[in-house]
């Protein structure tokens, strides 16, 4: 059992990272687009593609699990990590927000390129202090589970292959995949 909560952790430590680099990549191309250069739209689709499939729907909702668990465990841990809901609901609703603008973009709805800039660096700011503050605050926390967990906490986490970054990574994101392994050899 703490090895299944271990490698949990481990897996979500390496989705920070990996989130690193595509919130680094995001930054890269709000900076092209707020100095009127040519951004690439498709890159910001498919980053906020994949925001939306792996860490919205399999990263935020395990680390959701573990909170559960921790407060049940050890309530006193829990009591300084009443933030974590609310700022996942937050990262979302600025995700969804920036999948608007560019699903109007695409068609040419018109969205202000100065907005999309400051959405766009807003949601960077905001997840990487929230990466940092997790990696501070929130995995410390959950190491206490890896020795006093319940026999079903891991099993009550949703294990999925993470899409992009996965030992098999999904045609989807072959696009993606390129423009991080040509601006970052990943």
């Amino acid at each position: 059992m703490s090895g299944d909560i271990a490698a949990i952790l481990g897996l979500l430590r390496q989705d920070h990272k990996n989130l690193t680099w595509l919130l680094a990549l995001m930054a890269q191309e709000a900076e092209r687009l707020g100095q009127a250069g040519a951004s690439d739209f498709d890159c910001l689709r498919d980053i906020m593609h994949y925001l939306d499939v792996y860490p919205d729907a399999v990263h935020h909702p395990t680390e959701d699990c573990l909170l559960g668990e921790l407060r049940s465990v050890r309530p006193d841990l829990a009591t300084g990590l009443k933030g974590l809901l609310p700022e996942h609901r937050r990262i979302s609703e600025l995700g969804h927000k920036i999948r608007n603008e560019l699903a109007s973009i695409q068609v040419e709805a018109g969205v202000r390129r100065e907005i999309l800039v400051a959405d766009l660096e807003d949601y960077v700011a905001t997840l990487t202090k929230h990466i940092e503050w997790e990696d501070q605050n929130l995995f410390p926390c959950f190491e206490v589970l890896v020795n006093v967990a319940s026999p079903s906490a891991a099993q009550r986490i949703m294990h999925v292959v993470d899409p992009l970054f996965g030992s098999q990574p999904s045609a989807t994101y072959s696009r993606l995949l390129h423009h991080l392994q040509f601006a970052y050899g990943r």
